[in-house]
């Protein structure tokens, strides 16, 4: 019975991975609605950076 509690526990916290080299083609086929929690106005992020060969006193990305 705890071990059954145990897994029972643990199985909302679970998820499953596949690794693929870089640069490998993956097809991935959803069968089923899924649900996912995420701001509806967005995450928005800016860097300041320049175009290689323009000056501007940010320096720029490396």
């Amino acid at each position: 019975k705890d071990v059954a509690q145990w897994v029972k526990e643990r199985y909302g916290q679970t998820f499953d991975a596949v690794y693929v080299p870089p640069g490998a083609q993956v097809a991935v086929h959803i069968t089923r609605q899924l649900n996912i929690d995420y701001a509806e106005k967005g995450c928005r992020v800016k860097y300041d950076f320049t175009l290689p060969g323009s000056y501007d006193h940010t320096g720029g990305l490396d």
